[in-house]
């Protein structure tokens, strides 16, 4: 699932990837991945912030076939009352 400015460069909400059970790839890769894929995405993809199944995920993490990733771009600012 892609949020944001994200949504937007890539012109959908959705890339798809899928992989036989045996193999996994990490949080890590599939940034890689989806840079090469969508070469507008690319310069985003180093600071995009990634969730696996509705929990932030480090690079190290293994996504597994049927696991939902989400990837919003860095967030800041809000204020402080």
């Amino acid at each position: 699932m892609l949020f944001a400015q994200y949504r937007e460069i890539a012109r959908t909400g959705e890339i798809l990837l899928e992989f036989n059970d045996e193999e996994s790839l990490t949080v890590g890769e599939l940034r890689k991945t989806i840079g090469r894929q969508n070469g507008a995405l690319s310069p985003h993809m180093g600071s995009a912030l990634f969730a696996v199944n509705e929990e932030i995920a480090a690079d190290d993490m293994r996504i597994k076939n049927g696991d939902v990733v989400a990837a919003m771009p860095p967030v800041s600012g809000g204020r402080c009352s």
